[in-house]
């Protein structure tokens, strides 16, 4: 498990392209603004729903992986950096935040 890479910062990125048509949407035919309205939401439901099987064993009949979580991606760029203080942007998977992906994005949807 540890060795997928997980895109997490995927997750947050479609939803937010949306919030950005409402300048395309007068330029845009109706029919595929809403299809970019539907297809964004699902996109993200879509890699939260890669992420959770991948924390399940499928061969071995949906045994929750716990030893590989949480995890962590990190940002190659900072949050903060300002003299000695110095705070990464980072996302964190565990059991929980998992759980409230996928009714968040799920209901989104």
């Amino acid at each position: 498990m540890n060795g997928y890479l997980h895109h997490l910062w995927l997750i947050p990125l479609a939803p937010l392209q949306v919030s950005d048509q409402r300048n395309l949407g007068r330029r845009l035919p109706k029919w595929l603004v809403t299809t970019i309205a539907l297809v964004t939401p699902l996109a993200a439901f879509g890699l939260v729903l890669v992420a959770a099987l991948r924390f399940f064993d499928i061969g071995k009949g949906f045994v929750p992986a716990i030893a590989s979580l949480p995890i962590t991606e990190t940002c190659p760029l900072a949050w903060i950096d300002s003299g000695a203080l110095h705070v990464d942007f980072s996302f964190v998977l565990d059991p929980l935040s998992l759980v409230m992906l996928l009714v968040v994005t799920g209901v989104g949807f």
